[in-house]
């Protein structure tokens, strides 16, 4: 995967909670390794996360409380900037800062 590859990749992933391993290859091709942290099913708050699939834990669906190792799209797209220093427009919501950071990215890589 070449670098247009990647952010092309990483559009399609709006208001997505990322593996480790998805993260990782986006954000190889910039020579970046992200940085992931453990995240907590919030599905009953505001505009909280939802996990979906199994929970490698209890080998049951995500509930509230249950957590994953990863990172929010919109995060690694603001990560992988940071790394290249490329400047992006501060969004409020997480669709718009994923889509303003992939916009910045597509225009100097």
């Amino acid at each position: 995967m070449n670098k247009q590859e990647a952010i092309k990749e990483l559009r399609q992933h709006d208001h997505a909670f990322l593996k480790p391993e998805t993260a990782k290859k986006i954000a190889e091709p910039f020579g970046f390794e992200p940085v992931m942290s453990k995240s907590y099913d919030t599905r009953y708050q505001f505009k909280g996360l939802t996990l979906w699939g199994i929970n490698p834990i209890t080998g049951k669906e995500f509930e509230e409380g249950d957590y994953a190792m990863g990172i929010e799209a919109h995060k690694l797209a603001m990560q992988i900037c940071k790394h290249l220093k490329v400047e992006y427009q501060d969004m409020f919501g997480i669709g718009s800062q994923l889509r303003a950071c992939c916009e910045s990215l597509s225009k100097v890589v």
